[in-house]
């Protein structure tokens, strides 16, 4: 359905992406306060990873492919209604 350039550019970091979402879960689990919820404070958690210059490596590849994907999407999109509407 797709040719390996778009799955590149789709998923082109899609470990680095897998990694850093594992260790903001890990270290927003560990923040969690289970005895008192509304007290836990995660904003330090999330300045940790906004402050990280390697994060941003993580993240710039994933939104410059965003664009992209979605563009494409609605390509195939509009095909299919164009299929759809000949079929009826």
């Amino acid at each position: 359905m797709f040719s390996d350039e778009r799955l590149t550019t789709i998923f082109s970091n899609i470990e680095e992406i897998y990694q850093f979402s594992r260790s903001l879960l890990f270290d927003l689990e560990r923040q969690f306060n289970r005895e008192s919820p509304q007290s836990t404070e995660m904003g330090c958690v999330f300045l940790k990873y906004v402050r990280s210059s390697g994060n941003v490596r993580v993240v710039v590849p994933l939104a410059t492919g965003f664009s992209q994907s979605c563009n494409w999407e609605q390509n195939i999109s509009r095909k299919h209604k164009k299929l759809n509407l000949i079929r009826c």
